[in-house]
């Protein structure tokens, strides 16, 4: 029998099993290194917890009164340090957010609503875009034509390229057509793109979601989570008598995912069209 990946959309056969989410040998493979590469590193970070199985505990501020700092610490006052941090941490614009977005609620990111503008941003960093998706997705012929739009969402494929970073439609979006851009599996001279299920993330709905990376190399992608299980929710016509989310609780991002949107930007470089 022929099933479909949900990560990178090729055919294959196979046999997945019960309330599993079907995804290709190769696909499954690179997640189980990606993990194993995490927690390679997590334990070169955390030897002592590494080995006694345990995470470090949350530090009092008498507990770091209490740490002795080494030479480089010494030098560096603690407010330098803060400093040096936020100088290395790159800020990263999200476009096209809702006003009530979770993404304002994390730490450095700088987000446009369509109050603000997405054009108004000036560039200089990577971004995660979300333009909006009236105009491109399945249900696009119920939506009244707005060419405001289509030239937004052209634009926000454009700035990806360019500055590096994230691209976000719904499954099947007709943007990436439009804009030249890879389909899931599939690469460009800027990036690749990936199929994911905001269900994995903690979405009510398993909101198939296609991910456009620029920037970024695919062996430096932050692993994506497998989660079991059906959703209870859809998006939507009402389907094995799920219950239909409302546009706004559709729409929203859930913060699992928000965060992990904003560390992949983050380790995003520019395009070769940046200054």
């Amino acid at each position: 029998m022929k099933f479909q990946c949900i990560v990178c959309g090729e055919e294959f056969d196979g046999r997945p099993l019960k309330h599993y989410d079907a995804q290709c040998s190769r696909c499954a493979r690179v997640r189980k290194t990606e993990l194993q590469k995490q927690r390679r590193a997590e334990a070169r970070r955390h030897p002592d917890e590494a080995r006694r199985g345990q995470v470090e505990a949350p530090t009092t501020p008498a507990d770091e009164a209490q740490r002795p700092r080494t030479a480089e610490a010494e030098r560096c006052p603690p407010q330098a340090e803060a400093t040096s941090r936020s100088m290395q941490t790159p800020m990263v614009a999200v476009l096209c957010t809702r006003r009530t977005s979770t993404f304002n609620h994390i730490t450095g990111t700088d987000c446009y609503d369509k109050d603000r503008g997405a054009r108004s941003w000036p560039g200089g960093g990577p971004v995660i875009a979300m333009p909006p998706c009236k105009q491109w997705c399945l249900m696009r012929a119920f939506a009244r034509p707005d060419d405001e739009e289509k030239a937004i969402g052209i634009w926000c494929a454009d700035t990806v390229r360019r500055w590096g970073g994230v691209l976000e439609q719904p499954a099947h979006s007709t943007l990436f057509a439009a804009a030249l851009l890879p389909r899931p599996g599939q690469s460009d001279a800027f990036g690749f793109t990936i199929s994911v299920a905001q269900f994995w993330w903690g979405h009510r709905a398993r909101k198939m979601t296609w991910l456009y990376i620029a920037g970024l190399p695919r062996s430096e992608m932050l692993a994506v989570p497998m989660v079991l299980g059906e959703p209870t929710h859809c998006v939507g016509q009402s389907a094995r008598g799920l219950k239909n989310l409302s546009s706004a609780a559709a729409e929203a991002s859930p913060p699992a995912f928000a965060r992990w949107l904003v560390e992949t930007a983050r380790k995003c470089q520019p395009g070769s069209g940046a200054p």
